[in-house]
């Protein structure tokens, strides 16, 4: 008697538009004395698609299965048989979540066994947040999976006569070495179900910073609205009276907005210092790091380089050019120039020697 359970289907945004994402169950029990003469094996198996189903008729009149009647070399193709299935549907599941819904790629990009932190870029926070509560799923049952390897591992064994051991030995083996080949693939696939996680986290870390940054520049664009905006306020304020104010009214207005225009220029003038700071920083270990991976030897980083950039960046609204920075050697440690000048803060220019 045929008998199938359903999950209800969950829809996924990284799937086919055919293709859902259910939970499969499989399970095989087999009972019997240890000698393996007298047993009996119950298999139940719950996938959504029927070819996934274990083919009776296969077993009993493939010549290839003439063996399945031994307990021990039954017992090694049925696991087989479940962590085959659970190995593709895996890599299905990681296909899946890598490609998104991209068109897939032609050329040499099919040949890639990691994922590139590029299949997660320019995806929403929704898109992230599935992307990464499929991941965990996955990992906690494949991990789950692992365990019941452990056990499988350390099970007690059908014992067998010497003759039998020596006549399916041959086939004992080689469902052994598939085996252990499956399980390889299994914590490969975990391992890289691990990577895929730390992608999405840093990927979700990276549109926060985002959001913090446009939030950061709405607020200080609302900022300089207001300072150019406040005065215009103020002479509003002052034409619009009916008469001339006085004097000293005049004065004291005069002084409350010099004043506020000073403070609001501090303001703005030490936020752009840190920026540009901040930029020049960037830009640096840029390079720095470009030219570890060329020459393959550390950056050379001492208090004198320290005190280069300190004065690269000091000198960058009062000189218009920072040499090269000399080692104590004598020689130039990194071939490099930044053209400053106080026309143009923002005209950083890096030239190669």
């Amino acid at each position: 008697m045929e008998h199938s359970i359903r999950q209800q289907a969950q829809s996924c945004l990284h799937c086919p538009p055919n293709r859902r994402l259910v939970e499969a169950a499989v399970k095989f029990q087999i009972v019997g004395d240890l000698f393996g003469r007298y047993w009996t094996c119950h298999s139940i198996e719950d996938f959504i698609n029927p070819h996934h189903r274990l083919n009776d008729t296969t077993i009993l009149y493939d010549s290839s299965w003439r063996f399945w009647q031994q307990r021990k070399i039954l017992e090694l193709v049925l696991f087989n048989h479940i962590l085959g299935r659970v190995c593709q549907n895996a890599g299905n599941i990681l296909e899946a979540v890598r490609k998104g819904q991209t068109k897939e790629k032609s050329g040499t990009d099919q040949i890639y066994l990691y994922p590139s932190k590029n299949y997660f870029e320019n995806r929403s926070e929704s898109n992230l947040y599935e992307c990464f509560q499929i991941l965990v799923t996955l990992k906690n049952n494949l991990s789950d999976l692992q365990r019941v390897v452990l056990q499988w591992k350390g099970r007690e064994s059908a014992r067998g006569t010497r003759s039998d051991e020596e006549r399916y030995a041959k086939h004992i083996q080689r469902n052994q070495a598939t085996m252990e080949n499956y399980i390889m693939n299994l914590t490969t696939k975990e391992a890289r179900t691990k990577f895929m996680m730390s992608l999405v986290t840093i990927f979700q870390e990276a549109n926060r910073s985002i959001e913090s940054l446009r939030e950061a520049s709405h607020i200080t664009a609302f900022t300089y609205v207001t300072a150019i905006f406040l005065p215009l306020g103020f002479a509003v304020g002052v034409f619009g009276m009916e008469g001339v104010p006085g004097r000293e009214v005049i004065t004291s207005m005069a002084i409350t907005a010099v004043v506020a225009l000073v403070i609001t220029a501090s303001v703005l003038s030490y936020s752009l210092s840190q920026m540009v700071r901040q930029y020049i920083q960037r830009r640096l270990s840029n390079i720095w790091k470009s030219s570890f991976r060329s020459s393959g030897t550390p950056p050379f980083r001492t208090f004198e380089r320290e005190q280069y950039e300190v004065a690269c960046y000091k000198g960058f609204l009062g000189s218009t050019i920072c040499h090269p920075f000399k080692g104590p050697a004598g020689k130039a440690s990194q071939s490099t120039r930044l053209s400053m000048t106080k026309q143009s803060p923002f005209n950083i220019d890096f030239k190669s020697q």
